[in-house]
């Protein structure tokens, strides 16, 4: 994973639906959270994209 300069999830786009939100919000609580903290524990400060 290569964010040093990006924000992946600060632009992502939003549901507009509050009804389907609800839904997941209800099934899925906290996914998200999770979801960034895993990420988090994957970076490495010295990830090179060059590597790739």
């Amino acid at each position: 994973m290569f964010t040093s300069g990006t924000n992946h999830f600060a632009h992502s786009g939003r549901p507009t639906d509050k009804d389907v939100v609800a839904e997941y919000d209800s099934r899925y609580a906290g996914l998200m959270d999770q979801v960034g903290q895993k990420l988090a524990d994957l970076l490495t400060v010295t990830a090179a994209p060059a590597t790739v």
